[in-house]
């Protein structure tokens, strides 16, 4: 599986080379996909920047963390 990141950004902001139907001149939006650096929970699995926020528990999110905390105590 692939998971994206998607951004709208302008045609100045396009990281990498311009779509080749596109000049710059024609485009003020770009919705521009990517493949994702974010961590995937263990748990949830869903992608998140705070996955290894709290050091007990690395491979969680912080949404999963206080769930698998009231099972472990």
């Amino acid at each position: 599986m692939v998971t994206l990141m998607v951004a709208v950004v302008t045609a100045g902001e396009v990281k990498g080379p311009m779509p080749t139907s596109l000049h710059e001149s024609e485009a003020s939006w770009i919705v521009q996909a990517s493949k994702t650096t974010l961590s995937r929970c263990e748990r949830c699995w869903n992608y998140s920047t705070q996955v290894g926020a709290d050091a007990d528990l690395p491979t969680l999110c912080d949404r999963c963390t206080p769930v698998v905390r009231a099972f472990v105590a």
